[in-house]
C-alpha cells in the first residue's frame, strides 16, 4: 500500500490529474482502472475522479510493489542536473518568471536529455530547499510554452493552485504576450493575420490551409527600411510555430528562421552577425486589470518584461535601424 499526504503544493488538484502526475510512467487507462476498482481511497473513503484534494488529505493506493515500480519512475535520476542557466526576472511563493535562452526546451522531451528549462527550475528550487521531489507531490511546471529556438519569458508555477489559476487566465486570453522580431521585408503598416494552421506531426512543421485551426497574429512595425523590419507581435492564439509561419506566409519571414524563412540569406546573416537561430523574442507578459481571486490579487496589472530585443544594438546597426 502507498500512503500520500496532500501538501500546499498539491491542494486543489483533481484526484485523477494528481494520480496521472504521481504515476509518471503509467497510462491513463491504468489510473482510471485503479480508481474504478476502488484501489484508491481518500481519508479511507472512495471518491470519484473529480474530487478536489485538500491539504492534509490522506490518499491510500492499494497496488503491489511490482505495479508501483512499473508505473512510477524514480525521480532522483530525472532531476539530476549538473549545470544550469537561469535568468530570473521575478519570483514569489507561487510563481517564478525566467528568461529562456535559445536552444533550451521548456519541458521534458524524449529527444532532449540536457537542455530542459523545467529541470533547471527544479534543480534551482531544490538548491533553495523549496522543493523536494521525494516529498512534494506537485512538480514545478510551466503554465505556457515557447519554441526551443525562441528566447524569452516563461512563467513556472510552484504549486497546483497557481498553475491552475494562471493556466485559466491564458485559456481565457486574459494574459497578453508580446513578442519582438527582426524580419525580411519592408513592413510599413500594422497588419492582422487570421490564418488556418495545419500541423504535420511527421515533419514537425505547420502549414497554412483549409481545415486548419484558426490563429490570430497582430504585427506592428517599430522600425523599417527597404530590406528589413523590426516588429512588435501580439498573438491572440497560441499555436505551434504560429508567429513564424504567419509572418512567412505574409511575406515577412523571421531572420534566422531556416524552417519557414530564407535559408540561403540566413547563412550570410548568421555568419556576419554571429547569431545562431531566429531573431524572435518573447519579451513581455502582462496580467489583466481585474483579478477576482484574493490569493492572486497581487498579480493584477503586473507586467514582466526583458528588453533584450531592444538592446541588440549591433544587430540594429547592421540592419540600418
Amino acid at each position: 500500500m502507498i500512503k500520500i499526504i496532500i501538501d500546499d503544493f498539491t491542494k486543489e488538484k483533481r484526484l485523477d490529474k494528481f494520480l496521472i502526475g504521481y504515476f509518471n510512467n503509467a497510462s491513463k487507462n491504468f489510473i482510471y482502472k485503479i480508481i474504478r476498482k476502488k484501489k484508491v481511497k481518500v481519508n479511507d473513503k472512495k471518491v470519484d475522479i473529480y474530487y478536489k484534494l485538500k491539504k492534509g488529505d490522506e490518499i491510500k493506493i492499494y497496488i503491489s510493489d511490482e505495479l508501483l515500480e512499473k508505473n512510477k519512475k524514480e525521480v532522483t535520476e530525472f532531476y539530476k542536473v549538473e549545470e544550469y542557466f537561469l535568468k530570473i526576472i521575478y519570483e514569489d511563493n507561487n510563481i517564478i518568471v525566467v528568461y529562456k535562452p535559445k536552444g533550451v526546451i521548456v519541458h521534458s522531451d524524449q529527444n532532449e536529455k540536457y537542455w530542459i528549462l523545467q529541470e533547471f527550475i527544479i534543480k534551482y528550487l531544490i538548491d533553495k530547499n523549496e522543493y523536494n521531489p521525494k516529498i512534494n507531490n506537485f512538480v514545478p511546471s510551466p503554465v505556457h510554452r515557447i519554441d526551443r529556438n525562441t528566447e524569452g519569458l516563461v512563467i513556472f508555477a510552484k504549486n497546483y493552485k497557481s498553475h491552475s489559476f494562471i493556466s485559466s487566465l491564458f485559456k481565457e486570453k486574459k494574459i497578453e504576450k508580446i513578442y519582438y522580431a527582426f524580419v525580411y521585408g519592408k513592413l510599413e503598416k500594422k497588419i492582422e493575420l487570421n490564418l488556418n494552421l495545419i500541423k504535420d506531426e511527421k515533419l514537425k512543421k505547420v502549414f497554412v490551409g483549409k481545415g486548419g485551426i484558426l490563429s490570430k497574429t497582430i504585427v506592428e512595425p517599430i522600425k523599417y527600411n527597404d530590406n528589413y523590419s523590426f516588429v512588435k507581435i501580439l498573438i491572440e492564439t497560441g499555436k505551434m510555430h504560429q508567429i513564424r509561419v504567419s509572418l512567412s506566409h505574409a511575406g515577412y519571414p523571421i531572420i534566422g528562421d531556416d524552417k519557414y524563412g530564407k535559408k540561403e540569406k540566413n547563412k550570410m546573416l548568421k555568419r556576419n552577425l554571429k547569431i545562431d537561430g531566429q531573431l524572435l523574442f518573447a519579451n513581455r507578459i502582462s496580467f489583466p486589470e481585474n483579478i477576482e481571486d484574493k490569493e492572486f490579487k497581487y498579480l493584477e496589472r503586473k507586467v514582466f518584461e526583458d528588453r533584450f530585443a531592444y538592446n541588440l544594438i549591433y544587430v540594429k546597426n547592421y540592419f540600418g535601424f
